[in-house]
Parts: structure tokens; sequence; C-alpha cells
């Protein structure tokens, strides 16, 4: 798997976590939590998310799970590995609140 494989708005790359299929559509609390990462990511950290290209296709606005979850450990103190930090976007993924680009 290549480490640098893109997924918009970050899905965890660990091929231990296996998805789930997305809900309809996500809680109210998943889109307060998705709206304050988002506002965090453009205002502390815009170079996260960039235009990428994969198989010739531009990913508009999408962030590599790996940079993500780094991110996120250095930006709390409540998040204390990596494997909760990819559980939390997984969280995030799982309930359609951000999609894996391919």
């Amino acid at each position: 798997m290549n480490a640098k494989r893109s997924a918009t708005l970050c899905s965890p790359l660990y091929p231990s976590v296996t998805p789930l299929p997305p809900l309809q559509a996500p809680s109210e609390r998943v889109c307060e939590a998705s709206w304050v990462l988002r506002t965090l990511i453009l205002a502390r950290a815009p170079h996260l998310l960039r235009d990428r290209r994969h198989h010739g296709i531009v990913q508009p606005r999408c962030g590599v799970g790996t940079e993500l979850c780094e991110w996120l450990l250095s930006l709390s103190s409540t998040v204390h590995s990596r494997y909760q930090a990819a559980s939390m976007w997984q969280a995030l993924l799982e309930e359609g609140a951000i999609y894996h680009g391919e």
C-alpha cells in the first residue's frame, strides 16, 4: 500500500481497519465535529488540504491520512495515539462526513 495515497479530508490509511458503508446522512454531532476539524485545518494547517492527482484524476482539497493523523496528534493532548487519531477519522468516514477519494 502506498504511504502517500491520498484521501479526501482524510480517511486513515490503515489496511487493518475495514470501513463500513457510509450512512445516508451524518449525525448532528458528527457534522459538528467535522466542521470544527475542517475549520481548524483551514486556519492552522491549510497546506494539509490541496488538490492531488491520483491516476490522472485531480482530487480537489484532499489530505493524506497519515499527515492528518499526525496533525491531529500534535493539535490535541486528548488524542494519545495514532490509532486513536485514525479511529476518529474513520468514524467521520463511516458516518459519511468525509469520503475516501480514489
